[in-house]
């Protein structure tokens, strides 16, 4: 994220600090929120979901991304649950869960 966005991100004890131009932080700071909340309705944030909301942010869809309400769905008869990444892989996934 700091090398993408030119940010300086420094942790301790909990907290995160961010430094770099104006807009440079709200990008950062928008793919921390953009996790933070996926994190809280259940998804596990990996590399992977990481990768995916820094991306998403980067070309401006972190809203669309942000809003979309992803959730694991173990009810396909299948040991590791379904997890959408986009508000497309989501309608997809409620679409196959309504006509099976």
């Amino acid at each position: 994220m700091e090398d993408r966005f030119g940010v300086k991100i420094t942790t301790r004890d909990g907290w995160i600090k961010l430094d770099g131009a104006p807009a440079s932080i709200a990008k950062a700071r928008d793919v921390f929120q953009q996790s933070t909340s996926r994190a809280r309705r259940g998804l596990y944030i990996r590399k992977t979901e990481f990768n995916f909301a820094l991306e998403s942010v980067a070309k401006g869809n972190g809203d669309q991304a942000a809003r979309s309400p992803c959730r694991a769905h173990s009810n396909f008869g299948q040991e590791a649950p379904i997890i959408p990444k986009s508000l497309q892989q989501k309608k997809y996934v409620e679409a196959v869960k309504t006509t099976t």
